[in-house]
């Protein structure tokens, strides 16, 4: 089950200048959409659209993915679901399943995925909600509408804050009875 629904506001406020690494090369992990991403890596200026460092991942058939990372070599602008959330810098909602390369077929002129999957992969750009509300089950606690939403462990939310997280925003309902719950987001 997906953690994040269609229901959302119309005129989201996104950003497209962060690419998705995975903790180590070895942690090519599939991740689910609908968790708040925080900084990794940053840059500055020039360096908005630098490439993700030397590293390839194989893919069946002897070809090589471009999307492979290899962290601790100088990438830039990178985003993942952290663990500890005292003193992340959030920059957004995941709208984007993130899936390992080697477990899903291609169209293969392109390397992109097949129509109709919204996915990305580790080491490429994702699309972050930075402002806007959305609905998502990656939700800790119990919040109640109005409460402050939190950063959280793994990219989740929650109405308490864990010492040094960051507030991303509001949440406008509390959770239903299958754990999805309406946020705000201003991040």
């Amino acid at each position: 089950m997906s953690d994040l629904k269609p229901d959302r506001e119309f005129n989201l406020r996104t950003d497209i200048s962060h690419f998705w690494v995975p903790g180590t090369i070895a942690d090519v992990t599939e991740t689910t959409k609908g968790g708040v991403a925080s900084l990794v890596t940053a840059s500055s200026g020039v360096g908005l659209d630098d490439t993700i460092g030397p590293g390839l991942v194989p893919v069946k058939q002897g070809r090589l993915a471009t999307s492979g990372i290899n962290p601790g070599t100088g990438s830039t602008n990178t985003v993942d679901y952290v663990a500890d959330p005292s003193g992340a810098v959030p920059v957004g909602m995941l709208l984007e399943d993130i899936i390992n390369e080697t477990n899903m077929g291609f169209d293969e002129p392109r390397l992109r995925p097949r129509d109709g999957q919204d996915v990305s992969f580790p080491g490429r750009k994702v699309t972050l909600v930075r402002e806007g509300w959305l609905v998502t089950n990656r939700v800790m606690n119990t919040p109640a509408a109005g409460d402050t939403a939190y950063l959280a462990a793994s990219g989740y939310m929650s109405p308490v804050q864990a010492t040094g997280a960051p507030a991303v925003g509001r949440f406008e309902t509390s959770k239903d009875a299958n754990g999805f719950a309406r946020v705000s987001l201003k991040i």
